[in-house]
């Protein structure tokens, strides 16, 4: 038997760090022991900005909340709802650019390999398993465009099922 799928959202990352603390290694091992752990691309969005957004006070904090959100094996990572729905459900092609599971794996390995806020930014990180001359960093204006990019691609799927534009295959097909 498969272990049922276990999606944090942003929100319980934050309170399970500040709040359950003192069991947050338990938590962690029975998550990861009786759960799959799934990465929803909204929750990873909102931590990502909150690392990112301030001064780096709560740098080591807010890395934190990745921390548990991965929990400590390799988690599954979605693609965006939106995305899911017009390529999986109804078989259309976007034309958006987005972020998919690999780019959101790769940009957290990058955020919980840094040191620093300023490093993250500017200096750039050396991956291990990557190009050994090439310094990775993130870029501020590009994930808040990304971001933007998702939340327009649902809004206009939503304005699509509102109006009846489009139709969803019936209920009993699988979008999988």
């Amino acid at each position: 038997m498969s272990k049922p799928d276990l999606t944090l959202d942003t929100n319980v990352c934050g309170k399970l760090q500040q709040v359950y603390n003192s069991d947050l290694a338990e938590i962690i091992r029975r998550m990861n022991s009786e759960f799959r752990l799934v990465v929803s691309p909204q929750t990873a969005i909102e931590l990502k900005s909150g690392l990112v957004t301030f001064d780096g006070v709560y740098f080591e904090a807010d890395k934190d909340k990745l921390r548990i959100m991965l929990g400590t094996k390799s988690p599954t990572f979605l693609p965006f709802s939106a995305t899911f729905a017009i390529e999986k459900a109804l078989g259309l092609k976007s034309n958006v650019s987005r972020l998919n599971p690999a780019e959101f794996r790769n940009q957290i390995r990058l955020i919980l390999n840094v040191r620093s806020l300023k490093a993250l930014l500017e200096d750039g990180v050396r991956l291990r398993g990557g190009p050994k001359r090439k310094l990775w960093t993130f870029d501020r204006v590009l994930h808040k465009k990304q971001h933007q990019q998702g939340i327009d691609e649902h809004n206009k799927v939503m304005a699509w099922v509102r109006t009846a534009t489009i139709a969803f295959p019936a209920a009993g097909r699988s979008a999988h």
